[in-house]
């Protein structure tokens, strides 16, 4: 009976408790959750508004070997057809303390990106980025890393070669109305150089090799092989370094304004994808952009799903509940705010 008596009144104390109201399921957002803070992307730096260096031009000896480089390279639209090569000034003072490369191929190939800093004596401390298109098995991350120190003693070509200009001199023969050919060569270059006062000189190129081109890719090929001491750097073993993500960072935010040209899809596709391994927060801005998708098209679907598994990594909330990527895009487009 004593026993009876003393479950009865646990009963009744339990019954007039209040219960807890269940806990509130909401969708996740800034202020509930803080899973999907928007950061403002890092963006290389700007030129600042500085007088003019003196003319920096490539002595003679360097100005005769990019004349016949870019000379050798050109190929002419017309049977009378030769490449006139004017060297200018390239804008930029006596040292240059970084150089970021980037450079790919559209078919087949992959994508590196690269920074080099000036450190000791005539020395470039480089980091680089590999996007390594592995086809064959073993299946593995396409995620590469690089480090080392370099030395650059052509440094001057590659600045030469990047303030030339080149056009066809010539006198067409009666009947010959030229001619353009485009070949199936598809790669993107970027050559980015700064100098201790932070002037920049910067070219790029994304397209298919050609005879209409040439003036914009010719002397950009010839500075970056000049500067192949960057891109020979060998891969390093480890995980991604906060210099790293800060240099994947900054040359993802440069290239969200090319993601939708039509020839800079191979580039996307690859940037969407090493945001997997090295996106960070600044990077999530771009990455959203790629969730909406209007048409069928193969090549922004993949981007999605890339775009949609770098999210999740980055933020920890991974929104794929069910098989539709479609649902999943749609809850981050909804809850991912700015800062």
């Amino acid at each position: 009976m004593r026993w009876l008596l003393i479950l009865g009144l646990l009963a009744r104390a339990a019954a007039a408790e209040p219960q807890a109201p269940p806990p509130k399921v909401t969708r996740p957002t800034v202020s509930e959750t803080g899973v999907c803070l928007v950061v403002p992307p890092l963006l290389p730096a700007s030129p600042p508004t500085i007088a003019a260096p003196p003319c920096h031009r490539p002595s003679a000896a360097v100005a005769a070997k990019i004349k016949a480089a870019i000379e050798k390279r050109y190929t002419p639209q017309y049977e009378r057809g030769k490449p006139e090569v004017t060297l200018g000034c390239d804008g930029l003072g006596p040292q240059i303390r970084e150089i970021v490369l980037e450079a790919g191929e559209g078919h087949g190939g992959g994508l590196t990106l690269w920074r080099a800093r000036r450190g000791t004596g005539a020395s470039y401390d480089v980091h680089g980025i590999r996007f390594a298109n592995r086809a064959t098995p073993p299946r593995r991350p396409p995620l590469e890393l690089a480090a080392g120190r370099v030395e650059l003693p052509e440094l001057e070509i590659a600045r030469g070669a990047l303030a030339a200009t080149v056009r066809e001199a010539a006198q067409p023969a009666p009947g010959d109305l030229g001619g353009t050919v485009i070949t199936s060569r598809d790669f993107h270059v970027l050559v980015r150089l700064t100098d201790d006062n932070g002037r920049v000189l910067e070219r790029t190129f994304t397209g298919y090799a050609g005879t209409t081109d040439q003036d914009r890719y010719i002397g950009l090929e010839l500075a970056l092989e000049a500067l192949g001491g960057i891109t020979a750097v060998a891969e390093r073993g480890g995980p991604a370094t906060e210099e790293d993500r800060r240099l994947f960072a900054e040359r993802f935010a440069a290239a969200v304004p090319r993601f939708d040209d039509p020839l800079s899809w191979w580039v996307t596709e690859r940037y969407i994808e090493l945001a997997r391994y090295v996106g960070s927060p600044p990077t999530l801005a771009g990455l959203l952009t790629r969730l909406p998708v209007t048409k069928p098209d193969r090549s922004k679907q993949d981007a999605r799903a890339n775009a949609i598994a770098a999210i999740a990594g980055i933020t920890g909330w991974d929104a794929r509940t069910s098989p539709s990527l479609e649902d999943a895009a749609t809850r981050y487009l909804a809850a991912c705010k700015p800062q």
